[in-house]
């Protein structure tokens, strides 16, 4: 095989040490048919371009299930500090984060308060133990002051007037009557806060009227204490 010129290709006459056709010093290369290595022989493998344009594939735990995924992937396209939403116990709420019953935390007691709950308190909420001694006491000292010593001061000084004397049991049992009529909602009213306070309906103060068993539950209500914690009525 004769040689090429490396510069333009042309063959070179043997022996000469510059090229005939564009003059430049003679450097000897192959012919380029000829194959001076068997590197390059195997053609390259094809290019798919469709692996680029498909979309990445989604990792699944199958262990594990689908909500757990696909909350694990929001987890992943959004910040962990926006992902935990703030949680707000209900009011009512019963329980503390380390499952202890939330104490209940009575109104503060007044004299004033005392007369209000007696007469105006209603059916609904808690009467607690303290409640219930302090408003009998003040409506005994009321009844006391405003018609015990009244009553006690007319007999003593109309005690030598036959005539006025025979009105006087006629009084008292009026005076009875107006008391058990102003007396009656109201003590229907505590009576009812008061089971509340010890988890029962109110419907339970009929209970009372049992000879002997409602008895015994009329002293439970009257010296038992109250749930300490909330409960459904408060």
């Amino acid at each position: 095989m004769g040689s090429f010129c490396a510069f333009c290709g042309k063959p070179i006459i043997e022996g000469a040490n510059f090229c005939v056709a564009c003059g430049k010093p003679v450097a000897v290369s192959p012919a380029p048919n000829q194959n001076t290595s068997t590197l390059f022989t195997e053609p390259a493998p094809p290019i798919n371009n469709n692996v680029y344009s498909q979309p990445p594939q989604q990792i699944i735990n199958n262990s594990v299930p689908v909500v757990q995924n696909a909350q694990y992937a929001q987890n992943q396209m959004v910040p962990q500090q926006y992902t935990n939403p703030v949680y707000q116990a209900p009011n009512n709420a019963n329980l503390y984060a380390n499952n202890q019953p939330a104490p209940y935390v009575p109104n503060e007691i007044t004299l004033v308060g005392l007369v209000f709950n007696y007469f105006f308190g209603g059916f609904s909420g808690r009467c607690r133990l303290l409640e219930l001694w302090l408003t009998a006491f003040m409506l005994l000292f009321l009844q006391t002051l405003f018609i015990g010593i009244p009553c006690g001061a007319a007999f003593y000084y109309f005690r030598d007037n036959p005539q006025i004397m025979q009105y006087m049991p006629y009084a008292a049992y009026a005076i009875n009557i107006v008391l058990t009529l102003i007396n009656f909602l109201p003590s229907i009213m505590m009576t009812t806060r008061r089971l509340h306070d010890l988890d029962f309906s109110g419907w339970w103060q009929l209970f009372f009227y049992v000879p002997v068993f409602g008895w015994l539950f009329m002293l439970y209500v009257i010296f038992c204490p109250g749930d300490k914690g909330h409960n459904r009525y408060g």
